[in-house]
């Protein structure tokens, strides 16, 4: 008879994650340096631990569970609200967090992730930093527009091309990473195409159109 499989739900914060085993009723507090997270990761057995992903600190976590060869999966926060709006769980705490994550991948029966290479983490951290520069560029030339002092529309010009610059900088190492693996430079060339594909289509049918 095979045993079903089993969850802990972690919920993850800067300076600890709060661990949910419904299994064995294990609820505790942990700090997140690498020694306390290498044992908590010795006792999760063939559990799959579920995280949210946690602004970048949910990385230390799941580093410290796949070093230790267990399994473990990172959902979407949104994902998380959903089934615990779902389920009834409207009460919100750390405790609660990580019971609705345990409860989430019981029901749903979630499977672990598999670990990323060091090239495929590097570029999902340049992807998050391009992404947040690009935050910061519309929000600039969204105060550029209601600038009334010339100084401060000088100033606010002058870090819109110095995040500009920045912008092409990690575009740069994104595609430097992306050229030296093949499965990524693939991938990339794919999309490409697909993007290609559809500016045709859109292209003939603005020319198609009366």
């Amino acid at each position: 008879m095979t045993l079903p499989q089993t969850y802990i739900g972690v919920d993850v914060a800067k300076d600890w994650i709060d661990v949910c085993d419904p299994a064995s009723s294990r609820q505790e507090r942990i700090p997140t340096d690498r020694r306390s997270l290498r044992s908590f990761a010795a006792t999760v057995g063939s559990s799959i631990v579920v995280l949210e992903a946690a602004g970048g600190y949910e990385r230390s976590v799941m580093s410290a569970l796949f070093e230790a060869g267990r399994l473990a999966t990172c959902v979407n926060p949104r994902q998380a609200r959903e089934f615990a709006r779902a389920t009834g769980r409207l009460a919100k705490s750390d405790r609660v967090d990580a019971l609705v994550l345990a409860e989430m991948g019981r029901a749903v029966q979630l499977a672990p992730a598999s670990p990323r290479s060091a090239e495929r983490q590097r570029l999902a951290d340049l992807t998050a930093h391009r992404a947040g520069i690009t935050t910061m560029i519309v929000a600039e030339k969204n105060r550029l527009r209601t600038a009334q002092d010339s100084w401060i529309w000088r100033n606010i010009s002058q870090h819109i091309k110095t995040l500009q610059a920045s912008l092409a900088k990690a575009e740069a190492e994104m595609e430097a990473v992306i050229q030296e693996q093949g499965d990524l430079r693939e991938q990339a060339a794919r999309l490409r195409q697909v993007k290609r594909d559809r500016a045709r289509r859109l292209s003939n049918l603005d020319r198609a159109a009366p």
